[in-house]
């Protein structure tokens, strides 16, 4: 009896400890099971369906009811009757909504459902208080003033330049106080005022700044130098301005590119004659936008006019000098299109009852393209004067030769 007793209680542990063993397995499954099939993920990095659910709710702050439906060449006035009839929600459509339109939709937000309703016809809708105008857009469209929402934009760009450059369809919706002013006015439906703030961000992009750094220097050439520097082979040869004399000694403008450093070529430039900077401006610009530098020297000129025995005396200005127009444009390939307009005026003498000097004037104008920080030189302006000095009681006759040498060198700030 003890034996069959004993052979029960063995039986009965024996099985409890398999039934243990199995909860214990079971339990070990499910706490890891949920970790590795749920997440998905390895332990610590972020939770992709978390982030995806929190991307979608700040699309959407405020969701509107999830509605079904499916329309055959149905009025869109009752189809918009039956939204409003299932949502609860009052949409109030204007006279321009008229039309016909086959359409499905299942568990839709009720403005996106709307958005596909009114692209047919052009309306636009706005909520207002709790229910939704619907309309047309047109802004010469009187009823559709309650769907019009105003907001006023700073521009880079003139405004009127920002204005053409919009797409057509959204001008009628931009106005401008002052074309040449940098404000717009946009009046249109919420739904459509997003586009067209996007469309003015790639139509109004920000010009970049371009600092020219100038420096020009004069050369003067003694007996026995060479006529002009040489610059080696010159990219452009340009020839002085139709119409226009040069003076004596002169010749074709030449350009071309500085490979050294530019502290380097006005030292080879002094191995010429003596170099003097007559002037080392830097200037600033913005892109598409003219600078000009002037170095010039004005000499006032009485001029007396006589006349049925009354006489007058005015004065005149001469100006002398060098003045600089330049003009950058950045490409596309980040380099730049540098249009430089020198104006060279000299004295050569005077002639005339008045006493009034001859201004002899060479100009010409050259686009070139050069890298950021490339140094670009414009030469062959020389010039020839002849000077009368008296030394020891004798007078002697000197030929001064001086060329007049240009450097540019943008830089993309």
């Amino acid at each position: 009896m003890k034996t069959k007793n004993g052979k029960l209680l063995i039986l009965i542990l024996s099985l409890a400890a398999l039934i243990f063993s199995g909860c214990a397995t079971q339990m070990q499954s499910t706490i890891e099971v949920p970790e590795l099939v749920i997440s998905g993920r390895l332990p610590g990095s972020p939770d992709p369906l978390l982030k995806e659910i929190s991307d979608r709710m700040m699309e959407s702050e405020e969701p509107g009811p999830l509605v079904s439906g499916s329309y055959f060449d149905t009025d869109i006035r009752a189809i918009l009757m039956e939204l409003s009839a299932k949502t609860g929600i009052k949409l109030i459509p204007d006279q321009s909504v008229q039309g016909m339109l086959t359409l499905s939709f299942a568990e839709m937000r009720l403005e996106e459902v709307l958005d596909m309703i009114l692209y047919s016809g052009g309306w636009a809708y706005k909520e207002e208080n709790g229910y939704y105008l619907i309309g047309s857009a047109d802004p010469n469209n009187p009823a559709s003033a309650r769907l019009m929402v105003t907001e006023s934009i700073i521009t880079n760009s003139a405004a009127g330049d920002v204005r053409k450059g919009l797409p057509a369809m959204y001008q009628p919706f931009v106005s401008i106080p002052d074309s040449a002013g940098h404000r717009i006015t946009i009046n249109a439906p919420e739904t459509i005022l997003w586009k067209i703030k996007q469309a003015v961000s790639a139509v109004d992009v920000a010009k970049k700044l371009i600092a020219v750094n100038v420096v020009v220097a004069e050369v003067t050439i003694t007996e026995g130098m060479a006529v002009g520097l040489d610059w080696g082979e010159p990219i452009l040869s340009i020839d002085s301005a139709a119409g226009i004399e040069a003076q004596t000694g002169a010749r074709a403008l030449m350009t071309g590119f500085i490979g050294a450093d530019l502290s380097i070529a006005l030292l080879a430039m002094g191995k010429s004659g003596s170099v003097d900077i007559r002037a080392n401006p830097k200037i600033v610009v913005l892109d598409g936008e003219s600078a000009v530098v002037e170095i010039v020297t004005n000499q006032y000129m009485p001029i007396i006019d006589s006349s049925d025995n009354l006489s007058s005396t005015d004065v005149k200005v001469i100006s002398s000098g060098i003045s600089l127009t330049v003009l950058p444009r950045i490409t596309r390939d980040g380099e730049i299109l540098l249009q430089v307009e020198p104006i060279v005026s000299d004295q050569s003498g005077i002639a005339g009852i008045n006493g009034l000097p001859v201004i002899n004037t060479r100009r010409t104008s050259t686009i070139v393209k050069l890298r950021s920080k490339e140094t670009f030189m414009l030469g062959g302006l020389i010039e020839e004067r002849r000077q009368t000095s008296v030394r020891n009681g004798s007078y002697s006759k000197d030929n001064i030769r001086k060329e007049l040498i240009i450097f540019l060198t943008p830089e993309i700030l």
